[in-house]
């Protein structure tokens, strides 16, 4: 009842809304209006408006089904896009733990690599000064007498300054005669007593090894032998030398 009331309601609305219409259909003038003819247009009006109402509702039903498939539809899109929005987040923040690994693992090898590189330089300075201490071969010579000796000069404390250079760098084993190289260690130890955590020299003699130290007070307590080859030769000179020259001034015995 309600309904069908609300309907009439809204049927007189459009009724009275329209009167000019009915007006004209059943009056003649303004001044005399009868009530059966009212009562006739609002019935006919009434009764076509319940026929435009019942010829729509099929439509109106249609319609209402449609939107209540486009509500569905609507809401099924809406939990779409939320289902689509969390996996994106959950992808986004997939992808900024893989590029934050990916960045410390670049770091990680850059780091590496330089290692290596500095590595890799280290070894070709080595092999460059290898190279260099190579023997050269030497340009021809005449020999002038049975025994020609050829002299060169004693480089080993620019030897000893490459390795002191590199002494940082890993350990060397070196094997020399040269007095120079020996030399050059107690001049650099003098300038760096540090360097005495760091330097071992050993003299090898009738098959023992004996420590050499390099410091001032060590010299006293140098092994027996050690560096007195080339001092007692030149004693030896001089004793020949002098012997020679106090016979030549000595009168010749008849």
């Amino acid at each position: 009842m309600d309904k069908q009331r609300e309907e009439f309601e809204e049927c007189d609305a459009v009724f009275w809304d329209s009167r000019p219409f009915w007006k004209a259909k059943y009056f003649s003038c303004d001044a005399m209006i009868d009530p059966t003819h009212m009562i006739q247009a609002r019935t006919e009006f009434r009764l076509g408006w319940q026929a435009a109402q019942t010829a729509r509702q099929p439509e109106i039903d249609r319609l209402a089904s449609d939107k209540d498939e486009l509500n569905d539809l609507a809401e099924k899109q809406d939990q779409q896009l939320s289902a689509a929005n969390q996996r994106n987040k959950e992808l986004e923040a997939t992808l900024n733990q893989v590029r934050s690994t990916y960045n410390q693992i670049i770091a990680e090898d850059t780091a590496t690599r330089n290692e290596y590189l500095d590595e890799i330089a280290k070894l070709e300075e080595r092999i460059r000064v290898a190279d260099a201490e190579e023997p050269k071969l030497l340009p021809p010579v005449t020999m002038e007498k049975a025994l020609t000796v050829l002299m060169q000069t004693d480089d080993g404390d620019n030897e000893a300054e490459r390795y002191l250079a590199n002494i940082d760098d890993g350990c060397a084993f070196v094997v020399t005669k040269s007095e120079m190289f020996f030399h050059q260690l107690r001049l650099s130890v003098a300038k760096n007593p540090d360097l005495t955590n760091k330097i071992s020299v050993l003299f090898y003699q009738n098959g023992e090894y004996k420590k050499v130290g390099l410091g001032y007070k060590d010299e006293l307590r140098w092994p027996t032998g050690f560096l007195e080859g080339a001092w007692s030769m030149e004693i030896e000179i001089s004793k020949v030398r002098e012997a020679i020259l106090k016979n030549a001034d000595q009168p010749k015995k008849n």
